[in-house]
């Protein structure tokens, strides 16, 4: 039940964002926003495409924002693809295309760096 909190919250700050309108008209743009999330919680609640969505609305968007800005980051976070423990990145991103039945194939070379010690 505890996944469900940050949908919850959202909800409530949306009623409680409406009743407030009256007082201070600067809460429709709030109240808009808080109703798109709580329109996107209710589809992650009920849709059946994505698990992940679907146990944890709204919050688990925030795996794919990660996802995208790794790249940019990782060039902050000095760590190459081939670094990074338990799996790097390299392992990591052939699992995902795997399991979606996608292409694992990469073209032929290494992106490790066979000048250094455990390679002969």
């Amino acid at each position: 039940m505890m996944r469900f909190i940050p949908l919850l919250i959202v909800t409530g700050l949306f009623v409680l964002s409406l009743i407030g309108m009256e007082a201070a008209p600067w809460l429709v743009v709030f109240s808009g926003i808080l109703g798109a999330l709580v329109l996107l919680g209710l589809y992650d609640f009920f849709q059946s495409r994505h698990t992940l969505w679907r146990n944890f609305p709204i919050i688990a968007h925030i795996r794919w924002i990660a996802e995208e800005l790794h790249p940019f980051l990782r060039s902050y976070i000095v760590e190459s693809e081939t670094e990074g423990r338990p799996f790097n990145n390299e392992q990591r991103a052939l699992i995902y295309r795997r399991a979606k039945n996608v292409s694992s194939v990469e073209p032929f070379g290494s992106h490790l760096d066979i000048d250094k010690p455990p390679y002969e």
